[in-house]
């Protein structure tokens, strides 16, 4: 264990460090740490004063580390500089004391910032500009129908990925961003969870959330510009999910739980399970052959995954 609920995390750009949000009966701590290929190292720790914090995202230029905290005083969203060793207020900040701020995504190019409000009145996900001072909404608010515990930009900035719950129900929703707002392409409800935590792959291909309630499960699912897929890998650890990054190369997924633990999984393959129609499908056989006949080898290391119907002759 670690000593806390890890309640956020994020990895940099370069695969180097991993920053995560611990909370304990001692209060919230912010810990930034160097990865290798089989150990954390402790960087910088810091705690910001009278805080709750429920989002920390890395920009993509690993210089600066953007989180979303809840305070007595207001709720705001504070960006830190990070020069290796140790991470610095900028002064850029956005605020409302009649909102909470859940979770905060930067843009691939580090230029915007994707925040999810909550209000007195419903909730908002809203895109922000980013200077290295400064914090400025560019667009109107875009209402959605729950808490935005979680969102992540793919890797080619025109999408958002949001998970979100209410009282009813959970979704994973996907907004496009056409550079000065954002609208709804599909939402998909998994049972029976909340959705804590959603990362994009580095490919821009799939998306990981990680999940609580009866499941406490992490989920996979495929997507192609224009739907989402039904999971196509799911991962049970019998605790509540809080968080999941992947790191830059796609290679491993980092998990965090509120079983004081920090998770790295391998991924060695995934597959895609979008329809093909028959111009796109693969056909074995040799026409050229009276007999038609042609040996498939599997060779060492290749993975295959058939899901449908084989149809084939004797």
């Amino acid at each position: 264990g670690i000593g806390g609920n890890v309640n956020a995390l994020s990895w940099s750009p370069d695969g180097q460090y991993v920053v995560f949000v611990m909370s304990s009966a001692a209060g919230t701590e912010v810990h930034i740490r160097r990865f290798t290929s089989s150990s954390l190292s402790t960087v910088h720790n810091f705690s910001p004063a009278n805080a709750t914090i429920n989002s920390v995202a890395w920009s993509p230029d690993g210089k600066y580390l953007a989180i979303a905290q809840n305070t007595a005083t207001g709720d705001e969203v504070l960006v830190y500089s990070f020069d290796g060793s140790s991470a610095t207020l900028t002064g850029a900040s956005a605020s409302d004391n009649s909102k909470n701020a859940h979770c905060v995504a930067w843009h691939p190019n580090g230029n915007y910032l994707a925040i999810g409000w909550a209000t007195g009145t419903g909730y908002e996900l809203r895109v922000y500009s980013f200077d290295g001072s400064s914090l400025t909404p560019i667009d109107g608010t875009t209402a959605i129908g729950g808490n935005v515990y979680s969102a992540s930009w793919s890797p080619d900035g025109q999408y958002i990925a949001v998970g979100i719950g209410n009282a009813e129900t959970s979704e994973l929703q996907v907004y496009r961003f056409n550079g000065s707002s954002v609208s709804i392409i599909q939402g998909i409800s998994p049972s029976n969870v909340d959705i804590n935590s959603v990362a994009w792959a580095p490919d821009g291909k799939y998306l990981a959330i990680g999940t609580n309630l009866a499941a406490n499960e992490m989920y996979v699912y495929s997507f192609d510009g224009t739907s989402i897929s039904s999971s196509i890998v799911t991962l049970n650890l019998d605790e509540n999910i809080k968080s999941v990054s992947w790191r830059p190369d796609g290679k491993y997924l980092a998990l965090g739980t509120t079983g004081d633990k920090l998770y790295v999984y391998r991924v060695n393959y995934l597959y895609d399970t979008s329809p093909q129609t028959f111009d796109t499908g693969i056909i074995f056989g040799d026409s050229s052959q009276t007999n038609g006949d042609l040996d498939i080898k599997v060779l060492a290391g290749t993975h295959v995954k058939i899901h449908g119907f084989v149809t084939h002759d004797t």
